[in-house]
């Protein structure tokens, strides 16, 4: 952590954080060759007005994210990220912000695998609805990885000419066969009107989400493994098994 366990800068911080990693890394390969690892060399921050380690601290998003997808591309290894933590307490404006910023800024540096998603309080508190509305967020950040796509097809030259000047898209073959594609629609945020998110109830996102949460928990069942996935998985825990445990 800046100013903590590393140097002030992201960028001292990172040097412990880096060399740290290559030490377990190499203390792995000497144990067991060829073991594979996920690089997870983090710069982050503690507050210096509180102490407390800073999940929504800016920093954070580029040490632990940006700097250390950085390093891990260049070792030639995945790495290991956050995105929907934040220091808020409760489901609320700071928490949407900071989710946002670390998810958005751990898919733009390439993090392999992104952790934390519901983690409120610094990743002291674990809640059902803020791991909804972090769901609605990939939804975002998924849909601003995936870019323009600019070809003859996405330019739609021929449709703009054939609607010609005051005329509408929304009869279009081209519009319904985009639509989906090009527009992300969230399940969570509210798009209407002020009238009509009135006649709704006026609800926030945290009740929304909330609600959500309640439904998947009361009616999602996981699709079960297929069978030879479920061996798979028996065989190497017995391997393991055989490895590990002495039996008398």
């Amino acid at each position: 952590m800046c100013g903590g366990s590393g140097p002030m800068t992201l960028a001292g911080a990172m040097v412990v954080g880096n060399a740290e990693n290559l030490a377990t890394l190499t203390l792995a390969q000497l144990v067991h060759p060829h073991t594979p690892v996920v690089y997870s060399g983090w710069a982050t921050v503690m507050d210096p007005v509180t102490s407390r380690f800073a999940y929504g601290a800016p920093e954070f998003a580029m040490g632990a994210n940006a700097l250390n997808a950085a390093m891990a591309n260049y070792y030639d290894l995945p790495s290991y990220g956050f995105g929907g933590c934040t220091d808020s307490k409760t489901p609320d404006a700071q928490a949407g912000a900071e989710v946002m910023m670390n998810c958005l800024v751990g898919g733009l540096s390439g993090v392999s695998l992104i952790h934390d998603c519901g983690y409120l309080a610094g990743g002291s508190v674990g809640s059902m609805e803020m791991a909804v509305i972090d769901d609605e967020v990939i939804g975002y950040v998924q849909r601003i990885l995936r870019g323009v796509h600019v070809n003859d097809e996405t330019l739609a030259v021929d449709v703009i000419k054939a609607v010609g000047p005051q005329g509408h898209f929304m009869s279009q073959k081209h519009t319904l066969d985009h639509i989906r594609k090009e527009i992300y629609i969230p399940t969570v945020f509210d798009r209407t009107s002020e009238a009509t998110w009135m006649k709704m109830g006026k609800r926030e996102v945290r009740e929304v989400a909330k609600e959500k949460a309640r439904k998947i928990l009361k009616e999602h069942y996981a699709k079960p493994l297929p069978s030879d996935v479920k061996q798979k998985i028996r065989e190497i825990i017995q391997q393991a098994e055989r490895k590990l445990v002495k039996l008398p």
